[in-house]
């Protein structure tokens, strides 16, 4: 259905940094406290809904809206509650002043720095929910990158290129899903499953490409689009040793389910697959292409991986033996430890990200004890934190719940290049979290529901969009 009746709730969680002062002017171990959720309500919508002549390809926009609503917040909360987190602008700034590829002067950097001061962009700011999460807040970098005046300036004086030197979001406020709200995420084509049904929602393109920018992902492995949009669809007579890949758009790649447990879900016996930590270790070659470029070369985790004294000979070619041995450098920077990698798109769109984020699984569940001891006041649960999990009806593989988690995190560096950054911490600071759990079907359980979810799995192999009807979806996000 191109507008099924679902609810979607998608709660978000704010990791508060509780001694910013000490971080700030002494560098200081984060301590950081884990907010209670913060609930908004999700509705898509698919529009524009065209098959190809041959019927084996299908044209669609999935709209997004959200709207917070407190009744599903935990209690006590507002969507005006303060939040005190890293800046993303002041952060990106300075890391962009160390990116060899800006490529600016002694005397660029000094004046980057004191406008910097002067504009008020400091490491840590105060902010309320509603503006770092969809209503954006002022700030005073983009307030000068996008005034008319800049742009006389510009024309004047550079030929019509931006006199600042460092590259600035194309935005004119900043807020995390700023834009994201009442958008599509680009244009999708996907297969009907008319020539093989087990190709059901298989992406044929997105945005118009069928491989992601090589800017983003430096791999052929890393660049495809593979599976269905955000797992929608898989093969059916689902076995054991199946691998369920998928493309999630909102992060602007693509992940492999493997099965993971056997469960009941409201009575409807289920296959559960998961994205392993395989997926998110970036230190294998495989998975070489989603590794965060650290352009600034930060060592964020001097004490990873923590090798032994002795521990290296000149016979020794193993992954471990050479992150050790070279002090996980590789490529002439220093290499991010398991369990995380960058956000490298404007989420769900065909644009370059407009701030530095790392993500994670929750509480850096898949990175080791150097990351986690990094702050204070995380605390990884398997239970809890697994990112991706999803549970199918074995027979049609139709998706009848979802677990799903991210991280947002923040690269925070000490740098001399600016006065507000040469006491800090060299820290991926956790700054928000998303947990969101999809309940494909009603709670319902009365006769008239049962018949109705029984109908539901029998006419998902012969109706393309049945597979999104009588669903409800609950979503969780940490920030």
């Amino acid at each position: 259905m191109a507008n099924p009746p679902m609810r979607n709730v998608m709660k978000f969680h704010f990791f508060n940094l509780t001694n910013p002062d000490e971080v700030l002017y002494y560098g200081a171990k984060p301590e950081l406290v884990e907010s209670s959720a913060y609930a908004c309500i999700e509705s898509e919508q698919k529009k524009y809904i065209e098959f190809n002549k041959e019927g084996s390809q299908l044209f669609y926009q999935n709209y997004k809206k959200y709207i917070y609503d407190s009744g599903e917040s935990d209690e006590g909360t507002s969507f005006d509650d303060i939040v005190v987190f890293p800046n993303p602008t002041a952060t990106g700034a300075v890391a962009a002043m160390a990116d060899p590829e800006v490529n600016m002067s002694r005397t660029t950097k000094l004046a980057t720095s004191i406008a910097l001061l002067l504009l008020g962009e400091y490491p840590i700011i105060t902010k309320k929910v509603r503006e770092v999460l969809f209503d954006g807040y002022n700030d005073a970098l983009l307030d000068i990158a996008h005034s008319p005046l800049l742009n006389v300036l510009s024309i004047l004086l550079n030929e019509g290129k931006s006199i600042i030197p460092v590259a600035v979001p194309d935005m004119k406020k900043f807020g995390y899903f700023m834009g994201y709200n009442n958008s599509y995420d680009e244009n999708f084509f996907i297969k009907t499953g008319k020539d093989d049904i087990d190709d059901l929602g298989g992406i044929v393109s997105w945005a118009g490409v069928h491989k992601l920018p090589s800017s983003w992902w430096s791999t052929d492995y890393s660049r495809e689009i593979r599976g269905s949009d955000s797992a929608s669809f898989c093969k059916t007579k689902l076995k054991e040793t199946d691998e369920l890949p998928f493309f999630q758009s909102f992060i602007c790649r693509s992940f492999t389910k493997t099965f993971s447990g056997k469960g009941v879900i409201q009575g409807i016996p289920a296959m559960e697959f998961s994205v392993p930590y395989e997926d998110f270790d970036t230190t294998s070659e495989k998975n070489a292409g989603f590794r965060y470029k650290n352009v600034e070369k930060v060592d964020y985790y001097p004490d990873w991986p923590g090798c032994p004294r002795n521990f290296c000979n000149s016979k020794c070619q193993s992954e471990t033996c050479r992150f050790c041995c070279g002090r996980n450098i590789v490529n002439g920077t220093h290499l991010l430890p398991p369990g995380m990698f960058p956000l490298v798109c404007y989420p769900g769109h065909l644009k370059p990200a407009p701030f530095s984020v790392i993500y994670s699984a929750p509480h850096f569940l898949y990175s080791p004890e150097q990351v986690r001891k990094s702050v204070s006041g995380i605390s990884p649960c398997e239970q809890k934190h697994r990112p991706m999990v999803y549970q199918h009806e074995q027979f049609t593989g139709s998706v009848i719940q979802v677990d799903y988690r991210i991280q947002i995190n923040m690269p925070v560096m000490k740098s001399s290049l600016a006065v507000q950054t040469t006491s800090l911490p060299n820290v991926d600071l956790l700054e928000k979290s998303v947990i969101a759990m999809l309940k494909r079907f009603n709670s319902d359980n009365s006769s008239e529901a049962a018949e109705m979810r029984s109908q539901h799995i029998a006419n998902l192999t012969h109706m393309f969009w049945k597979q999104n009807e009588n669903f409800a979806n609950r979503s969780n996000i940490l920030l």
